[in-house]
């Protein structure tokens, strides 16, 4: 012991005589300290925690093919043959691609972001509102959209929290919706959609086959996993696929992947972290 602390002496005394050096050297150790904190704890927090959903195995995202990518969008005319068709899974739901800016006229009129999604896509997911529904078929069956969901954080910050929201008109982007629902909490690593609409499915660019617009997400029956009964649903899938008349296929019909429901932000990290992002396909 006595040995170590002569070892601590001397070399505190080497570095008071190189005061420069000693300076560079802890600022490198910080450095290098802090970096390797921060990304474990983002990594932590979007690769190795379990996602905050429900039974979160048993949530796959479901890509479209191109004829040089297995990771394309889903078009809306496609969704709606594989739902009709589903044998495999409890539910399946899509989203816009991403979250476009939208014009929320009010008091204090704001450009907020927002986002399609389809009937049952946050029960799908295993949120359920906080106040209000989830959008129903119904929902769909229109050239746009009539109706709205609510982000938690819009409506605590715009709504004041209003709990009788429900059933009241706002005005976006022209159009005037009714809100059905309030989310109990935002997806920030999902999307930063701040307002939800139901795909019009009626709408001319829904009914363009090619038009890759959505992402396809379902849920397995319970008991399955996504990957102990890859055969089952790839197979219901390729045979429901068989009989949509489009060039494009699921990706899992020729060699495709379908990952476990997660974010578009994972693939960077696991680069990051340096390892292989691994598909489920």
């Amino acid at each position: 012991m006595s040995r170590f602390l002569q070892d601590i002496r001397y070399a505190v005394r080497q570095l008071r005589k190189s005061p420069g050096f000693t300076i560079v050297a802890l600022l490198t150790l910080a450095l290098g300290i802090g970096a390797n904190i921060a990304i474990f704890s983002v990594i932590e927090a979007v690769l190795l925690r379990p996602l905050p959903f429900p039974a979160s195995d048993q949530l796959v995202w479901l890509n479209g093919k191109f004829p040089l990518s297995d990771q394309a969008a889903v078009s809306p005319l496609d969704f709606q043959d594989y739902r009709r068709d589903n044998r495999s899974f409890s539910c399946l739901a899509v989203m816009g691609y991403s979250p476009g800016p939208a014009n929320l006229i009010g008091d204090k009129p704001k450009q907020v972001l927002s986002q399609t999604a389809s009937a049952n896509f946050f029960n799908c997911l295993g949120t359920h509102p906080l106040l209000g529904r989830d959008f129903v078929l119904s929902d769909e069956q229109v050239d746009l959209p009539q109706v709205a969901i609510l982000g938690y954080g819009i409506w605590k910050r715009d709504f004041g929290g209003d709990r009788n929201v429900i059933g009241r008109t706002i005005r976006m982007d022209g159009s005037t919706l009714t809100v059905v629902g309030v989310l109990p909490s935002d997806f920030p690593l999902l999307t930063e959609a701040q307002v939800w609409v139901p795909t019009p499915m009626l709408n001319h660019w829904m009914n363009i086959r090619f038009s890759h617009s959505l992402k396809m997400m379902g849920r397995l029956r319970t008991g399955e996993h996504s990957d102990n009964h890859k055969p089952i649903w790839m197979r219901s899938l390729c045979a429901c696929k068989s009989n949509i008349p489009t060039q494009t296929k699921i990706g899992g019909c020729s060699n495709g992947r379908c990952g476990k429901c997660c974010w578009a932000q994972r693939v960077q990290f696991y680069c990051l972290w340096g390892a292989r992002l691994d598909y489920c396909c």
